[in-house]
């Protein structure tokens, strides 16, 4: 099997399924009902590809119920990332974090402001799963699996600590999100999903150099090591000061100077809790105003 083509695939339907949401959750002209209809069919749609992909007797091939579990995944996963952006489903909290609060206090916000979310990731999971587990082509599943890991691994990297965190990718309907992000630092939430990913990537690689995995599974590998590759490449763009965004540069909406106001005024409140976090340190070294993440 051709390492090359399943590679440039999952490289670029990330890229561009990634621009296509971004795309859509930031227009401010045209129906926003309209953009959820058809994401609400593109979603059945991959929900469908889901059920069909976990019969790869249907197919020719057992490669293209793998491609087509794959893509499924990616439709249903880019619903849900679309509800997301556009604050459909987030929390129950609409408000940013109040400045001064302690890193327990600032995770127990935070999750309300997005708990509506992961439990929308979490069902959905569910539901991929019961659909395809049983029938044992689980490429889908596992797509889907990976993506939410990363993504879950992602979102307390944030908490925790990333100081290149390019927030002119965050749409304005959930810009007061950025608030409880951690940018005056490089946070242990990173360097601990940094060991376990690039643990398990390297295995992954190992196994397929050495044709670790049957055959029919070599695809599937392929695949989810590539994408896993790239949640890897992601994290490291929250710190490391380069502009990850120009990738997507053509999916953000108007003149970069509107959204560089949008992005000082809603980076407000995360200043400030910053600014207290360091201003709590008493002469001994003693944080007054709680441990921090």
């Amino acid at each position: 099997m051709s390492l090359l083509v399943p590679i440039v695939f999952v490289i670029f339907a990330w890229w561009f399924s990634t621009g296509a949401v971004l795309w859509l959750s930031t227009r401010t002209h045209g129906s926003r009902a309209n953009r959820l209809k058809g994401m609400l069919a593109l979603g059945g749609l991959g929900i469908l590809g889901v059920v069909i992909s976990g019969y790869p007797d249907l197919f020719r091939t057992g490669e293209h119920a793998t491609y087509l579990g794959f893509l499924s995944a990616l439709a249903v996963w880019a619903l849900v990332e679309f509800t997301f952006l556009t604050g459909i489903v987030t929390g129950p909290r609409i408000r940013g974090c109040p400045p001064g609060v302690d890193s327990s206090e600032r995770f127990r916000l935070a999750y309300q402001a997005m708990s509506h979310h992961e439990y929308a990731l979490a069902a959905t999971l569910g539901l991929i799963g019961i659909i395809t587990l049983p029938g044992g082509h689980a490429t889908a599943f596992a797509t889907f699996f990976l993506l939410w890991l990363m993504r879950l691994s992602a979102k307390l990297t944030l908490f925790s600590g990333a100081p290149k965190f390019a927030s002119d990718m965050m749409p304005p309907t959930i810009a007061h999100l950025q608030s409880y992000i951690r940018s005056d630092r490089i946070g242990p939430v990173f360097w601990l999903s940094m060991v376990v990913s690039n643990a398990v990537f390297t295995a992954a690689i190992i196994v397929l150099v050495s044709n670790g995995l049957p055959k029919d599974y070599e695809l599937s590998g392929v695949m989810l090591t590539t994408l896993l590759g790239l949640g890897v490449l992601e994290h490291w763009f929250m710190i490391l000061p380069v502009a990850d965004s120009a990738l997507w540069r053509w999916a953000l909406p108007g003149p970069r100077k509107a959204r560089t106001n949008l992005q000082e005024k809603t980076k407000t409140c995360a200043k400030k809790h910053t600014l207290l976090l360091a201003q709590g340190y008493n002469a001994a070294g003693q944080d007054r105003r709680g441990a921090v993440l």
